[in-house]
């Protein structure tokens, strides 16, 4: 006889995606993580639908990243999604802005359904961001080397540590 599914287990099921630009994919890590309702969020390499000209083939990596962008792949529970969830997004990386010369370092919100394209360009506008931040469906998400996943985690763990006082021994 199975055991009966935990309440965590349900969670894990019902969870949705969303693919987010925020810049390097470094910093908003644990600021996404933080959003109630955000169960996981993955490093990667993400292209939007209208960006795909063929590039979609490409195997992207750190140091040849191609027509990719530097993503997060934010895993969440399906009722977190509303337009404060996207406005906690794009506020996750708060100072950074887009530069035409390092397209790696977009700012775009891709989607894979309806309700969050709706929710997302609410969003945007709310924050009135439409000059900055894209809204496009997703072609294609990969995730990033394991270098990449939790960085923002072992940076700040490794400046807690290094500034604690000394335990005199």
């Amino acid at each position: 006889r199975s055991a009966a599914p935990t309440a965590a287990a349900h969670a894990a099921e019902d969870a949705k995606e969303v693919v987010v630009a925020l810049g390097c994919f470094w910093l908003p890590q644990s600021n996404l993580l933080a959003i109630p309702g955000v169960h996981r969020v993955t490093a990667g390499y993400a292209i939007s639908v209208s960006d795909n000209d063929g590039g979609g083939s490409h195997s992207p990596s750190f140091n040849d990243i191609g027509p990719f962008c530097e993503a997060l792949r934010v895993t969440y529970l399906p009722d977190a999604v509303d337009d404060a969830f996207f406005t906690a997004l794009l506020a996750s990386n708060p100072k950074f802005r887009p530069t035409p010369a390092k397209p790696r370092y977009r700012a775009a919100i891709l989607y894979s359904e309806e309700a969050q394209r709706a929710a997302a360009l609410q969003a945007v506008r709310a924050a009135s961001a439409e000059s900055y931040v894209t809204v496009d469906e997703l072609a294609s998400f990969v995730v990033a080397e394991d270098r990449h996943q939790g960085r923002a985690e072992r940076i700040l763990a490794a400046l807690a540590s290094s500034s604690s006082p000394a335990k005199a021994g």
